[in-house]
């Protein structure tokens, strides 16, 4: 047998161990739950951070990306006014 065929039946037998041990896992009802709870977990440690960062960005005067992105459409809006005063000065 080569060693790409054996390689290839490794890979094969690799493949079916892991969806034999994932589909156990998933059929184990509290190990299920408990993943649920880590992900839950995890998604509110994230929020908290990033309050917290936004809080400490605060604290130091730097703007957050919610503060950039308002200074952006502000200056949008400050464009287009000033494009049509253009426009309106151009007509008379």
């Amino acid at each position: 047998m080569s060693r790409r065929i054996m390689w290839k039946k490794v890979v094969e037998v690799g493949e079916q161990k892991i969806n034999q041990f994932a589909s156990q896992m998933l059929a184990n009802e509290s190990i299920v739950e408990s993943v649920q709870d880590m992900l839950k977990a995890a998604l509110a440690a994230r929020a908290q951070v990033v309050a917290t960062a936004k809080t400490v960005l605060k604290l130091l005067n730097v703007p957050t990306l919610d503060d950039l992105k308002r200074i952006e459409d502000k200056l949008a809006e400050i464009e287009t006014l000033f494009a049509d005063i253009r426009t309106s000065l151009d007509k008379d």
